[in-house]
């Protein structure tokens, strides 16, 4: 994938190419900063998730792109014991633990500098990790899976 940005004259001020992962027809998450300045510089470039939701005691492989090397590295959850990390690298894998919303953050600082990235992933109690909630189809009249599919109640018509 590849992001650019462009002012209101049309001159190109910043852009970043991406390798994105996700499963198939499941949404992903992706949290990325271009690059306008050299002095402005940040240091988590983008924080990729391959789902928006899992299922307790799912594991998920979350990565981080920095530039150079930072001094430290540190994730979180919250809240607190939503889910757990095996490491603090850029690449780390989260296994969810507790059902509700869990923003994934990330922290690098380095001795002049410190940035801060954020996910939120849906944790579930049962289900499949590429189900989503219903939403509202454009006019409002059914409600339809992460596909567009229609969800009837037994009796009922779209």
């Amino acid at each position: 994938m590849t992001l650019e940005a462009f002012d209101g004259a049309g001159v190109r001020i910043g852009a970043a190419a991406l390798l994105l992962a996700a499963a198939r027809g499941s949404p992903a998450l992706l949290d990325a900063t271009l690059d306008a300045a050299e002095a402005d510089r940040p240091i988590i470039k983008a924080i990729v998730a391959p789902r928006t939701s899992v299922v307790q005691g799912e594991r998920m492989l979350l990565q981080a792109r920095v530039s150079g090397s930072p001094a430290t590295l540190a994730w979180a959850a919250a809240p607190p014991g939503c889910g757990t990390f095996a490491q603090a690298a850029a690449a780390t894998e989260w296994t969810a633990v507790a059902a509700g919303r869990c923003t994934l953050t990330l922290t690098a600082a380095t001795a002049d500098k410190r940035d801060r990235r954020s996910v939120t992933v849906v944790v579930r109690t049962r289900g499949r990790s590429y189900q989503n909630p219903l939403a509202a189809a454009p006019g409002g009249r059914v409600l339809v899976d992460q596909r567009g599919t229609p969800f009837l109640v037994k009796g009922e018509s779209a």
